[in-house]
C-alpha cells in the first residue's frame, strides 16, 4: 500500500464519520440559574437584633443568589404587633417580598384569615395582597371579593366585587 492510498482511505474514513455520525446534544440549564444551596424538609429563622423576625418551613428549598423558594411553603412574619402566618402550594422570598402561589392561606394571631390562589406579601409594609378571587373572615364576618390590598399595620382593607356579611359595632 503506498501513501496516496493510505491517505485516501483515511479521508474517506474521517468523511464517512462527519457525514453520518451526528453530534451528541446536551441539554444545560441556565447556570446562571444554579441554586446555592438545597434544602428537605427545613425551617430557616431569621433573626435581627430586636428579636425572632421570621420563620420560614418547607419540604423543598433552594437559595438563590437574588431570592429564595419553596415547596409547601409555611410563612411566620413576627416582626410586628400581631404574629402572621402564610401557607401555600409554592413560595419565593426576593428583597423582602413575599409571592405565594396555589392554595394561600393567611392567618392573623387575633384571628382575621383569608384565602386566595396567589397573593404577594410585603415584608417592609405589611402589605398583602391579591389580583384573583379571595375570601376573608374575621370571626363571624366573611368577605368574598378579588383584587384585595390588606394593611396589616393600619388593619386596613379594600377589594373589587365584595360581598359578605360583616356586623359593624357601635362606638363607644
Amino acid at each position: 500500500m503506498n501513501a496516496n492510498t493510505f491517505f485516501i482511505a483515511v479521508g474517506l474514513l474521517l468523511g464517512t464519520i462527519f457525514v453520518f455520525f451526528k453530534p451528541l446534544e446536551i441539554s444545560k440549564d441556565n447556570p446562571n440559574e444554579v441554586a446555592q444551596l438545597e434544602l428537605e424538609n427545613f425551617t430557616v429563622f431569621e433573626l435581627t437584633r430586636e428579636g425572632l423576625k421570621s420563620i420560614t418551613k418547607g419540604t423543598k428549598g433552594k437559595r438563590f443568589e437574588n431570592r429564595n423558594e419553596a415547596d409547601d411553603i409555611n410563612f411566620t412574619d413576627n416582626a410586628n404587633e400581631f404574629a402572621q402566618n402564610m401557607q401555600a402550594d409554592f413560595g419565593r422570598q426576593q428583597n423582602g417580598i413575599v409571592d405565594l402561589e396555589g392554595n394561600v392561606r393567611y392567618k392573623r394571631e387575633d384571628g382575621l384569615r383569608f384565602k386566595s390562589e396567589e397573593a404577594r406579601y410585603d415584608q417592609n409594609s405589611t402589605i398583602a395582597t391579591t389580583q384573583g378571587a379571595f375570601n376573608m373572615s374575621y370571626g363571624q364576618n366573611w368577605v368574598d371579593g378579588t383584587k384585595l390590598y390588606y394593611d396589616a399595620t393600619s388593619r386596613h382593607s379594600r377589594a373589587e366585587g365584595v360581598s359578605g356579611v360583616y356586623k359593624i359595632s357601635k362606638e363607644k
